[in-house]
């Protein structure tokens, strides 16, 4: 299992521009399961985590999501793929790593 941190902090592991005050420093985690599936939640974040749904954006606090899916973290809209893609080399390998 794989845990990555996302937000506008330097100590993610997914560190999104600093300039975007739309997302958290700390804005929503990532978890890989064994099992290829992937879980995120929403970290209390100020402008929350969406989900798009046809085409409207459902907001979510945690959830499994599918790798391609549209996200809009705050007003930064992305998918899980993209984020995965942004990792630093020192980013979490293992859930217990997390702070």
């Amino acid at each position: 299992m794989k845990t990555y941190i996302v937000g506008r902090s330097r100590k993610c592991d997914i560190a999104i521009d600093q300039t975007n005050r739309t997302i958290s420093r700390k804005h929503l985690k990532i978890t890989e399961e064994d099992n290829g599936k992937y879980y995120i939640l929403d970290c209390e974040s100020s402008n929350g985590t969406y989900r798009q749904e046809g085409t409207r954006w459902v907001e979510i606090k945690q959830s499994y999501i599918d790798i391609d899916e549209s996200l809009l973290l705050g007003r930064y809209k992305t998918t899980l793929r993209e984020l995965l893609d942004m990792r630093t080399e020192n980013s979490s390998t293992e859930e217990e790593e997390v702070k």
